[in-house]
């Protein structure tokens, strides 16, 4: 629900400067939503990382549509996700790998 609110922040920011909203071409210019952030993490997790895909599940507050092993598998993962989400803010805070001519550099207001 942050991320979601921060992305509605900018987009109010930007028009009240009147600039264009933050949307995404791909999506025939629809406003930028916060799933692509999460799919953007998932993809991470289980392609960077050795985490167990039940951990990346539970960062995104993901729940088992099995209910029989969601009765059985309630842990929550804090030590685990606490590492993922370290490695993760690595990840973001690190330089492109190669030449990336469409990578936008964020600057701290």
């Amino acid at each position: 629900m942050t991320l979601r609110e921060v992305i509605q922040r900018i987009n109010e920011a930007r028009e009240a400067q009147g600039l264009p909203r933050w949307t995404d071409p791909k999506q025939g210019g629809r406003d930028v939503v916060v799933h692509g952030f999460r799919s953007c993490f998932k993809d991470w997790a289980s392609e960077c990382t050795s985490f167990r895909d039940a951990v990346s599940e539970a960062a995104l507050s993901h729940v088992s549509a099995d209910r029989v092993k969601a009765a059985y598998e309630r842990t929550v993962f804090e030590r685990q996700r606490r590492e993922m989400m370290e490695m993760w803010s690595t990840f973001l805070a690190s330089p492109p790998i190669g030449k990336a001519d469409n990578v936008v550099a964020l600057r701290i207001a």
